[in-house]
């Protein structure tokens, strides 16, 4: 059961989360850096984003709903962008993907291959940040990508999420979590 299982969710990981393989800043086909316009009206964007302020800049986020579904669930992609940008272009994103724990951690090495094959001077960090002892919600284990160690880059970091029964009986699944953070993004961060 478990091969047919990581069978599947290779499947659809190949499918749905490298659709677009023009750009490695990509997932389920929005890429960071295009305007959200290209999938969301901007009447809808206007009235539905939600805004907040991060080193008082004004940024908001609007979440994309991507159509189908994996084997555990549909998936979905936050965008960010300044609040203020008429065409908002989209300066950080997070994929969520419904997927079982043990999976995620499979495919997420698949991923890691893919980029390490992308970015061969990229800069890759593996660790695992929190652990069910250490965090009673959730454990994950977390991988970070820098794109290129010898200048700027965009971002990529890669989660899997593994909440514990109780967050689950309140709604929460575990996921696979993929964030693309522009430079403009990191520079609004202090990271640059």
């Amino acid at each position: 059961m478990k091969k047919f299982l990581i069978i599947i969710t290779f499947i659809f990981f190949n499918t749905q989360v490298f659709a677009d393989k023009s750009s490695p800043y990509s997932a389920a086909g929005i890429t960071l850096g295009e305007s959200a316009l290209k999938h969301v009206k901007s009447s809808k964007l206007f009235k539905e984003k939600k805004s907040f302020k991060l080193n008082n800049i004004k940024l908001a986020s609007y979440i994309i709903p991507r159509k189908g579904a994996g084997p555990f669930g549909p998936h979905q992609v936050e965008v960010f962008f300044r609040d203020n940008d008429p065409n908002y272009k989209i300066i950080s994103m997070i994929h969520r993907m419904p997927m079982k724990f043990e999976a995620c951690k499979i495919l997420a090495e698949g991923v890691l291959k893919s980029y390490k094959e992308r970015f061969p001077n990229q800069i890759l960090k593996k660790t695992n940040s929190h652990s069910l002892k250490k965090n009673p919600k959730y454990s994950d284990s977390m991988y970070l990508i820098q794109t290129d160690k010898d200048k700027m880059s965009p971002f990529i970091s890669l989660n899997c999420i593994n909440y514990n029964p109780e967050m689950e009986k309140k709604g929460f699944k575990d996921e696979f979590k993929r964030v693309f953070d522009s430079i403009a993004y990191q520079k609004i961060q202090g990271i640059y």
